[in-house]
């Protein structure tokens, strides 16, 4: 995460997320969108399937049902963080944009004598740090919102595999737990991935 310096007044200097950071966090957070799609399906399948399989005793198709609406949330979240994401995208371009325009200002100021960068030229640069700092923040907030619901979405899987154990005593919903889980832990890859380039 970066932090202000007050004391900048030459651009390049400040640690910030990168164009190219914020590309790879938005294709985790499009890997999350499909993970939670697909864990839609695979919970749609698990409740036709535990009817048939446990004719709807136990659990499971209440568990099921909860882990249908987790997906749901989970997505609605995550258009959400690619909205930040996008605004992340628009702000570091333009970011990287002045950069380059205000480096070479900054060059010629050197090497003229007496002269000075305008004050409306570093004032405008600290103001895309800024919001580039505030979108960033806020975007590592929905990432902590995406991390606790992704706890849920944990704990539903494991009640899941109980329910699935307790439903039907043939095993034939262990594969579609195994499903779930697996889908769950590649979300939880990317989530935890995107957190680890935004701490860098």
């Amino acid at each position: 995460m970066n932090i202000r310096n007050n004391q900048e007044t030459e651009p390049g200097t400040r640690h910030v997320m990168t164009l190219r950071t914020v590309v790879v966090i938005n294709e985790k957070m499009k890997q999350i969108v499909r993970g939670s799609n697909r864990l839609y399906v695979i919970s749609l399948n698990a409740m036709f399937a535990s009817r048939v399989t446990a004719k709807g005793v136990g659990g499971f198709v209440e568990v099921t049902a909860l882990l249908r609406d987790f997906s749901q949330r989970l997505e609605k979240l995550v258009v959400i963080i690619t909205q930040k994401i996008d605004s992340l995208i628009t702000q570091s371009a333009l970011m990287v944009k002045k950069q380059k325009h205000n480096k070479l200002l900054f060059e010629a100021v050197s090497l003229s004598s007496g002269v000075s960068v305008p004050n409306h030229v570093v004032l405008s640069n600290h103001k895309i740090y800024d919001e580039v700092d505030m979108l960033s923040i806020d975007f590592s907030r929905q990432l902590v919102l995406c991390e606790k619901l992704m706890q849920i979405g944990d704990s539903l899987a494991v009640l899941a595999k109980v329910e699935a154990v307790s439903s039907a005593d043939d095993g034939s919903l262990a594969p579609i737990t195994t499903d779930m889980t697996e889908t769950i832990n590649h979300i939880s890859e990317n989530l935890l991935a995107s957190q680890a380039i935004v701490a860098n």
